[in-house]
């Protein structure tokens, strides 16, 4: 996917993220604000998978842990919810390790509990993949 469409993707995640925000509110539980965002994901056609995890190779060897995010969009881009506020750097950690061993070019982190999503909307960009 070009850096266009790509853009536009990522436009099309914030509307559909700050739509279940402004309903559900900041600080809502994860599962209930992913399940709403997950239901307007398939309300807009866009395509995802729930939960996906990925398998970690290292120059050949192939790692018995994996990496898993909350939601991976159109196979381009991986969002993870945050879920405890004050843990936010331990979220982009796990995000860009996430990007590094799928091949994504690009993550976001939501955090919820701003009181504007906007606030609370954090690209990451893989380096590896720029």
């Amino acid at each position: 996917m070009d850096k266009i469409k790509r853009s536009n993707l990522v436009t099309q995640i914030y509307d559909a993220a700050r739509e279940v925000h402004e309903f559900t509110g900041p600080g809502v539980l994860s599962s209930v604000y992913k399940n709403c965002l997950l239901h307007e994901l398939r309300l807009r056609t866009i395509r995802f998978r729930n939960n996906p995890s990925f398998g970690i190779m290292y120059k050949g060897l192939k790692i018995e842990d994996q990496v898993c995010v909350d939601l991976s969009i159109e196979e381009e881009v991986l969002i993870e919810i945050v879920t405890l506020p004050n843990n936010l750097t331990n979220h982009q950690i796990r995000m860009q390790t996430a990007l590094t061993f799928s091949g994504y070019p690009m993550g976001i982190i939501l955090d919820i509990h701003q009181s504007r999503l906007i606030d609370g909307f954090k690209k990451i960009i893989n380096p590896k993949r720029t």
